[in-house]
């Protein structure tokens, strides 16, 4: 054993030994200065810390130097980086944005929602912060007595009235409504009613009229405004008047009221389907990647998905959606072999990623609603096969879904039927047979 030892204490290395020691030393200067850098940068996190709370809690009792911010979200904004624009400490902005998403994804914030918050000039800590998350919807931010923040999502406060808009029809209903500032929701709705019963494009003459009362909802708080349902809509066609009312009742059970359908005079109901329009695809394919902003597959970047994509092997037949001209059948950069339908009343589809055209389908033909005008594929930038989908209205891009939907057809029975003739006759006399103002939109008041 002893002479183990000495052949092994022979062998071994005193350079080794000074590397040992080098390497020692280095540890222990990292250790000291490292640790020394990451103190100072704990001791300041922890004074920057104690700051803004101190300034929380002198904040709750000062109101003298409030000051009042608003901004909108911009494509490509961070909250944080935003609040940080506004003079708001890191810590604070940190602080108040991890509370939020606890209760909210700040990513799912839109382009132009707006955000409002008080802060007090001296310290720049948020005292109460809002978020206006969409139509229905208000988020709240407001310091506690425990130099936190209370989050709170409400129903946005909003007034709600009746509109009545009259108006001779010297063209298009849809163009009327949009010129006189009502909503594409309106319009369209408008076509629904009517599609199943008339041909409004051909049944337009001169003389023809609308009248028509929807409900409009208006956020003084944000100065933001937008339109309901339609509550009644009579067209004159061609010396034919045709009625339609909305008809609700209250559910005892659940302590809401619901909405039936539409109704005419008589209680006959409307099957309110969207007949402009209809899917690319007769068989029934899944929704893989829905409109809207989301993360790309290949870019990795946030960026507006203007379309639908449509989970169909390569090879699925693609139909046209409506009558229109092809305005280009072609390989159209990221989206591959793509056709461009252009439509009546500024209406654009197109169908891309084709792995290749139907028979015939060039620029400048005529195409009708349900033609094959292709097959799905996986041309372009996509990670597999399958049809990306778009529609558009004077370039803006829309969710093709809300043309599908589809809304069903209701009967009354003989209790509601009596139920609709009463509420029909009173709104009759309370508001139809006044004095209409042929002049524009006329705020009305009505009770139901």
């Amino acid at each position: 054993m002893t002479k183990d030892f000495k052949k092994k204490s022979n062998s071994y290395n005193p350079r080794k030994k000074k590397y040992l020691n080098l390497f020692a030393f280095i540890s222990l200067v990292i250790l000291f200065f490292g640790g020394n850098y990451f103190l100072l940068k704990d001791n300041e996190l922890l004074r920057l810390q104690y700051n803004d709370l101190h300034s929380l809690q002198n904040i709750s009792q000062d109101n003298s130097n409030a000051v009042n911010i608003s901004f909108s979200i911009n494509y490509g904004d961070k909250f944080i980086d935003k609040l940080m624009e506004h003079q708001v400490s890191y810590y604070n902005a940190y602080a108040i944005s991890s509370v939020i998403s606890q209760k909210y994804d700040l990513r799912k914030i839109k382009p132009n929602q707006v955000v409002n918050f008080i802060y007090n000039k001296n310290d720049h800590i948020i005292k109460e912060l809002s978020i206006h998350l969409d139509n229905y919807h208000d988020l709240y931010a407001n310091i506690n007595c425990n130099n936190s923040y209370d989050i709170n999502i409400k129903d946005a406060e909003y007034k709600k009235y009746l509109v009545r808009f009259s108006s001779v029809i010297e063209y298009s209903i849809y163009n009327l409504m949009i010129k006189a500032g009502i909503s594409n929701k309106i319009a369209m709705d408008i076509e629904k009613l009517y599609t199943t019963r008339l041909n409004l494009k051909k049944s337009i003459t001169q003389g023809s009229s609308i009248d028509i009362i929807f409900e409009r909802y208006e956020d003084s708080k944000h100065n933001q405004q937008f339109d309901g349902d339609i509550i009644y809509i009579s067209l004159t066609l061609k010396n034919h008047q045709y009625d339609f009312y909305r008809y609700s009742k209250y559910n005892a059970a659940t302590k809401n009221i619901k909405h039936i359908g539409y109704f005419d005079q008589y209680g006959n109901g409307v099957h309110m389907e969207n007949k402009l329009f209809t899917p690319p695809l007769k068989v029934n394919a899944p929704i893989s990647s829905k409109f809207g902003f989301r993360m790309h597959p290949i870019l990795k970047r946030r960026i507006l998905h203007k379309g639908i994509d449509y989970a169909v092997s390569k090879g699925t037949p693609v139909y046209a959606s409506a009558d229109g001209i092809v305005n280009f059948a072609k390989k159209f950069g990221g989206y591959g072999n793509t056709i461009q339908i252009k439509h009546d009343i500024n209406y654009i589809t197109m169908y891309a990623h084709l792995n290749s055209f139907g028979k015939n389908i060039k620029k400048g033909i005529k195409i009708y609603k349900g033609n094959l005008i292709g097959y799905s594929g996986d041309t372009g930038n996509v990670t597999g096969a399958h049809l990306h989908y778009e529609m558009r209205y004077k370039n803006k891009a829309l969710d093709p879904n809300f043309f599908f939907n589809n809304y069903k057809k209701y009967s009354l029975n003989n209790k509601d039927l009596k139920d609709f003739m009463v509420k029909y006759i009173k709104f009759q006399n309370s508001i139809i047979n006044h004095e209409k103002n042929t002049n524009g939109l006329q705020m009305i008041n009505y009770i139901d």
